[in-house]
């Protein structure tokens, strides 16, 4: 079974956070707010062996280009939501927290090893069981809440695997990975490609 999940990241202590869980092959859904229900609800997928693919709506890699006028250019395929500017360079900055934080509570509770890729082919061949991808929900894309954010991003991950078109719709030429630095600063890989490679963006 595939669990598909978005976090909506924002501020926790102003109720600005919030999440999807959505099962791919039946399309049951359910949505919280809780980020400490999100580590659990996730934790038990990966107890149960069941494949989990989780986006988190903030900026996951950033672009190393040798031109420093570029430093802090859009990322292609952002168009004029730029991850330096506005809302991208808030979100980025809470979702380092909130990030690592999932994945700290999430490697010290699952009972099964945290297998994690960027890659979903490397799901269904079985070679690990974690997924993670970034959501991006535009401007013309958004609901009404947090928590219609999260379903909305949920809700394009899931038809874009069934049609198998899973395909970044942002991409970068010299990516490093803030992800791949938090999944190695918890020890949940200790392989340092991670922090070379992108995750695959989903824009809604």
């Amino acid at each position: 079974m595939i669990a598909i999940y978005a976090a909506d990241i924002g501020s926790i202590k102003s109720n600005n956070f919030a999440w999807t869980r959505l099962v791919n092959n039946t399309g049951q859904s359910y949505t919280d707010s809780s980020i400490t229900k999100l580590v659990d609800t996730i934790s038990s997928d990966i107890n149960q062996n069941n494949l989990v693919c989780l986006g988190l709506e903030c900026p996951l890699f950033i672009n190393l280009p040798d031109n420093p006028v570029l430093l802090t250019s859009a990322r292609t395929g952002e168009g004029s939501r730029a991850w330096s500017a506005g809302a991208g360079c808030g979100s980025l900055a809470t979702g380092l927290a909130e990030t690592l934080w999932i994945l700290s509570n999430l490697h010290h509770k699952s009972k099964e090893k945290i297998i994690p890729t960027y890659n979903v082919d490397d799901l269904f061949e079985g070679h690990a069981n974690l997924l993670l991808w970034e959501a991006f929900v535009s401007s013309h894309s958004k609901g009404n809440s947090h928590r219609e954010d999260s379903a909305i991003a949920v809700q394009v991950f899931s038809e874009k695997l069934k049609a198998n078109n899973l395909f970044t719709d942002v991409l970068v030429d010299n990516p490093y990975s803030l992800v791949g630095a938090a999944l190695l600063r918890l020890g949940i890989t200790d392989d340092i490609e991670f922090l070379k490679e992108q995750c695959i963006v989903i824009k809604a």
